[in-house]
């Protein structure tokens, strides 16, 4: 049958029979971008689906159609990420997509990725898949970060007007287990300290009881970053432990604080004089070895002046935990506990939060609003005591 030519969008191609084109935005190198629709039909129904189209295209509802499957689009999300967050977090992002979603949903074409496949996915994940520990299951929280990671690379697809909306919107993914808090008592932290020392992680334990400084920040600290004579400790920079191959091979790097930027913490007097002895101890070590030594004018190092790990670090603190019974305690409850006892000994929240590091005040008195109570009704009662002797 011979066709007829195209008019007003609408050709017809035989009888009852026409074709519905479409413009789209043109693709990246410039090159027209056109689709067609098949309408077995009258010309009043090609017309008719020909408006329909312009006007989900109008609203955005229409974005034409891509055979981009999704592993593709998800290492070309990747490649774009890279350069906008750091290297930890992109190497994360990695790490949760192609060890899992990738390998068992990369085949399936980008725009045919509905809400019930990411659902049955997560089942699928819970069901299937082992724990870190033995014999147990994988954890809520795992599967929660992957739904996070998949979320934000599909909501860039929707941006960049390859999908009308994003399909992890509509999903119901676990929710990730929230760690308890565990704050020890002024007695607990004696027992603590006590049983700290001669162990590897006595002084990056000591240090973070008595600042309240991250694990992170604490093994970046450099010698320069210390004025032992004013008694302050700045923190400008952390350690960043990698994952195994990435980095080109280099386990570690250091990166800015959490918050954005550096801050002063005061040290106590005895911190002060159990730093300058540590100080002397490792100038001898650096003697004896020479140009064995790593020199990057770190405070805490292992043997030969490199950076200890963060993961070594916190499994050597939480064997002496465990063997005080504190079986629940982990590295950064240090954190926790010196903010609350500082809160509890009257220590106002915008100094703790300072000392800290925290965005802001309000963050602070989130995290430990149930150490206050108590200093709020000493408050009542002081403000009424006061009122009542006018």
């Amino acid at each position: 049958m011979t066709r007829t030519t195209e008019r007003n969008g609408i050709l017809k191609v035989g009888l009852q029979h026409y074709r519905v084109f479409i413009e789209l935005p043109p693709l990246a190198d410039g090159n027209r971008r056109r689709e067609s629709h098949t309408v077995r039909g009258s010309l009043e129904q090609a017309k008719e689906k020909r408006a329909q189209l312009l006007s989900d295209k109008s609203k955005g509802e229409y974005v034409g159609r891509s055979d981009q499957r999704l592993d593709d689009y998800l290492e070309s999300w990747l490649t774009w990420k890279q350069s906008r967050v750091s290297d930890r977090t992109w190497e994360r992002y990695a790490s949760l997509l192609r060890g899992s979603v990738i390998p068992k949903l990369g085949r399936l074409r980008l725009q045919d990725l509905t809400p019930q496949h990411l659902d049955e996915f997560y089942a699928a994940c819970l069901r299937d898949e082992a724990g870190q520990r033995k014999k147990s299951k994988l954890s809520p929280t795992t599967v929660h970060h992957r739904h996070v990671a998949l979320k934000m690379a599909l909501r860039r697809a929707v941006e960049l007007g390859t999908l009308v909306r994003n399909p992890a919107d509509f999903t119901s993914p676990p929710r990730p287990d929230r760690p308890q808090m565990r704050v020890l008592n002024e007695t607990e932290v004696g027992l603590l300290l006590k049983a700290l020392e001669g162990t590897p992680a006595e002084l990056v334990g000591f240090l973070a009881l008595m600042t309240g400084a991250r694990l992170g920040e604490l093994l970046a600290v450099r010698w320069c970053d210390l004025d032992l004579d004013a008694q302050v400790m700045y923190v400008r920079q952390t350690l960043v432990e990698h994952l195994v191959g990435a980095h080109g091979g280099t386990w570690y790097s250091f990166k800015e604080p959490k918050s954005g930027k550096g801050r002063p913490v005061d040290l106590d007097a005895g911190t002060v004089a159990r730093l300058k002895a540590h100080r002397a101890a490792q100038s001898a070590t650096r003697l004896r070895l020479g140009l064995a030594w790593t020199n990057l004018d770190l405070v805490i190092t292992n043997a030969i002046g490199e950076p200890v790990r963060p993961s070594t670090a916190s499994a050597q603190f939480r064997a002496v935990a465990q063997s005080l019974g504190f079986d629940r305690l982990r590295f950064h409850d240090t954190r926790h506990t010196h903010a609350t006892i500082l809160l509890k000994t009257g220590v106002p929240p915008h100094v703790v939060s300072k000392r800290l590091g925290h965005a802001s005040v309000a963050f602070t008195l989130q995290v430990y609003s149930w150490v206050l109570p108590g200093q709020q009704r000493e408050a009542a009662e002081g403000f009424a005591a006061a009122v009542s002797a006018k």
